[in-house]
């Protein structure tokens, strides 16, 4: 077939007059583009917005100490909860250290070697460990040796320590034999040596220990950039700023039961900084002959404290204080220690639950933060 003119030029035109068209088009409505909308467009000297993120609480669980730990962060936007997201390990990592130094059920931590060690030369201590060992000796030359951690071979022999559970109390004579190697005149610690008067002499930090691992928790949390947080170990806590609302953060107080579920509350505390701690005779125990026997070991008789205190929360600047102090109160009973903590620890405050019969008594220091009952 032969081409003609029309033809060649047929395949141009079909294309050139949609473009022309589409061009002529877009230039119009460039032009009648209102200003007003110009004027939105961003400039480079334009100053420009940040872009809202929101985020929801970041929430670690985890098992340390013979219990469990919850960690609750509250990240300002979701590249810094990212960012967060390496923190576990760090804790975990923390954790492990501190249970190295202080775990009684650990044959090579040192609080074991230092139980081991029969020489009463003074030796030389770790000084995260001799912190700690200070921290608790000085908590109980303050509560007249209430807090004692000499208590380790009493503890043990009650059941409330490594080895078997007991079903029956020990003997009297057990008992006996076993005090003379109790006591803080048992022990001293000077220029980070420790030294025993009696090779037989042992230590157990397990009132104390728990509270010393949340504060060193929290410790990582801030050396991170961590400025709202929420450490749970055990029931021992340790709170700084504000939760996710924005608000205090709001800690139960446990109804003092041992069926008494983990959010079962008889009342609540706000705080925004702070360690909060509750000891009580409702959960390591024994019954025998209707007679309930407790891991709260009196210092002066050798057995569990026996009154109707069943529970005592405590709120210090510090978990470890509050941890120590809350098994002294125990101890102590509520009119000894309130009149021991307004002349030593005027800074603290205590909410005590007393049993009578099948009711619950509670009272609480005039500067204890008491919340509502709504968690």
């Amino acid at each position: 077939m032969v081409r003609g003119p029309m033809n060649e030029a047929s395949p141009w035109r079909r294309f050139l007059f949609p473009l022309l068209f589409v061009t002529a088009l877009f230039v119009a409505l460039f032009l009648r583009r209102p200003e007003a909308e110009l004027a939105s467009q961003p400039t480079e000297d334009a100053p420009k917005t940040a872009v809202s993120e929101t985020t929801t609480p970041m929430v670690f669980r985890g098992q340390t100490m013979g219990t469990t730990y919850t960690l609750k962060l509250i990240p300002q936007s979701e590249a810094q909860a990212q960012s967060w997201q390496v923190l576990q390990a760090k804790v975990d990592e923390r954790l492990e250290a501190i249970n190295d130094l202080m775990s009684t059920y650990r044959p090579k931590s040192n609080i074991s070697k230092l139980n081991q060690n029969k020489s009463v030369e003074a030796v030389p201590l770790d000084p995260e460990f001799g912190r700690v060992v200070q921290a608790a000796l000085e908590i109980g030359d303050a509560t007249s040796g209430a807090f004692d951690i000499t208590l380790a071979p009493l503890i043990e022999l009650w059941g409330f320590d490594k080895g078997a559970r007991r079903l029956t109390p020990p003997s009297a004579a057990a008992i006996k034999a076993l005090q003379p190697y109790t006591g803080l005149n048992a022990v001293s610690f000077s220029e980070g040596r420790f030294q025993k008067k009696d090779p037989r002499v042992q230590i157990n930090l397990s009132g104390i220990a728990k509270g010393y691992g949340v504060d060193a928790v929290g410790e990582v949390l801030r050396s991170s950039g961590v400025t709202n947080f929420m450490v749970e170990i055990g029931g021992e806590i340790l709170v700084q700023g504000k939760n996710a609302s924005g608000k205090p953060w709001r800690l139960g107080v446990n109804r003092p039961t041992p069926q008494a579920g983990r959010f079962e509350i008889i009342a609540t505390a706000e705080m925004s900084e702070g360690g909060l701690a509750t000891s009580g005779s409702y959960r390591n125990f024994f019954d025998e002959s209707g007679k309930r026997f407790h891991h709260i070991i009196d210092p002066t008789s050798g057995s569990p404290v026996q009154h109707n205190l069943v529970s005592v929360t405590v709120i210090a600047p510090s978990c470890m204080v509050a941890d120590a102090l809350a098994t002294a109160a125990m101890v102590m009973g509520r009119d000894a220690f309130e009149k021991m903590r307004k002349e030593k620890f005027p800074e603290v405050s205590a909410y005590f639950v007393h049993q009578e019969g099948a009711t619950f008594k509670t009272e609480k220091t005039d500067n204890f933060p008491l919340g509502t009952q709504k968690l």
